[in-house]
């Protein structure tokens, strides 16, 4: 006799157990496939947006250069102010941003002394 042609059945244990078992595997392959596909989706609609957004950006590059062109020149001391003006104005909006940071400093110092109550709770 040979051990290839030999057929040997086991009897398994709560049999529809491991039904379920597999069938709640099936499942969450499933969806697991399902997401990966959502995923795929999104990210072609994505980079067909970008695509869009990148040739927008290209055409208004496009005439920004012709309306330069078309641009009368300006005299270097009306540009000088126009810059010092701008300067003035960074300046107070780097303050504002300085500002904003010390708040979200603040922020995550209060969240790190909760987190360290909570580990102290349990």
């Amino acid at each position: 006799m040979s051990t290839e042609q030999d057929i040997y059945f086991v009897k398994i244990k709560d049999s529809n157990k491991l039904k379920k078992i597999f069938l709640e595997s099936s499942r969450d392959v499933l969806e697991v496939l399902k997401r990966n596909e959502e995923l795929r989706i999104i990210r072609e609609k994505k980079k067909a947006k970008t695509d869009t957004l990148k040739e927008i950006i290209r055409e208004s590059a496009r005439l920004i250069t012709k309306l330069k062109a078309e641009l009368p020149k300006v005299d270097a001391q009306i540009q000088k102010k126009s810059i010092k003006k701008n300067q003035s104005k960074k300046q107070s909006s780097v303050k504002k941003v300085t500002k904003a940071k010390t708040e979200l400093q603040k922020i995550e110092s209060e969240i790190m002394d909760i987190e360290k109550k909570l580990k102290q709770l349990g």
